[in-house]
């Protein structure tokens, strides 16, 4: 009987190991390959115009685009435009989005905005005007981890177009994960931003202007939707 328990024992342990392994090596697989199968940091920021997040799979790419409907991407790390590092990591991957956009007929913007999301002002400005133009919506906006440099393309729409004050805009980059504190010099950037576009004022793009449907709906970005 001593040794059939023992034997038994032996037999539970052996079990308690085999289901740690399974269970480690779903959770590695999930973890490495979790972008084919979820959206990486994707968020509706207005529903049927603006979707922001990381860089995609190009096979989630294609659902993220069949599935929103988009006809723009703004790409704020494209490493394609880093001619001093062409094989930069990830290069291949935006390449193939071009590719992805030609193929599909949608308009592609890129830029190489350093990864602090801190960027020349006039170029802050020109992805806010895209943002604001209803003939490119529904737009996907991402950089690499779809955190700091989105933040700022975010930011600059709303503080250009939509009237968000320094204050608003940081509320609102909470909600996609800004920690204030954690990152002083992009806060201190935003703010200067807003000063900047207080002295240099400008009209908004035509699109915009014509249908008006850019400026409708003033809650809409201040309570953006919950991540689809």
């Amino acid at each position: 009987m001593a040794g059939q328990l023992k034997l038994l024992s032996r037999r539970q342990w052996i079990a308690v190991a085999a289901s740690l392994v399974l269970v480690s090596t779903a959770a590695w697989g999930l973890i490495k390959y979790r972008d084919r199968f979820l959206p990486h940091r994707f968020y509706v920021v207005q529903r049927g115009a603006i979707y922001r997040g990381a860089r995609q799979s190009p096979a989630m790419l294609r659902d993220l685009i069949q599935k929103y409907r988009i006809r723009t991407i703004v790409n704020l790390d494209d490493k394609v435009l880093d001619k001093a590092n062409p094989n930069a990591p990830g290069a291949d991957l935006y390449a193939e989005e071009k590719t992805i956009a030609r193929e599909l007929g949608l308009q592609y913007y890129g830029f190489a905005w350093k990864g602090s999301g801190i960027g020349v002002y006039e170029e802050y400005d020109a992805v806010a005007d895209i943002l604001a133009t209803t003939s490119t919506w529904p737009v996907f906006i991402h950089c690499a981890a779809g955190q700091k440099r989105t933040n700022a393309g975010i930011a600059s729409y709303w503080i250009r177009y939509r009237g968000h004050t320094f204050e608003q805009a940081i509320e609102g980059l909470k909600r996609y994960g800004l920690k204030q504190l954690e990152k002083p010099d992009f806060v201190a950037h935003l703010s200067g931003y807003c000063d900047y576009v207080s002295r240099h004022p400008r009209p908004h793009p035509p699109a915009v202007l014509r249908g008006g449907v850019g400026h409708e709906g003033e809650d809409v970005e201040k309570n953006p939707e919950k991540p689809d």
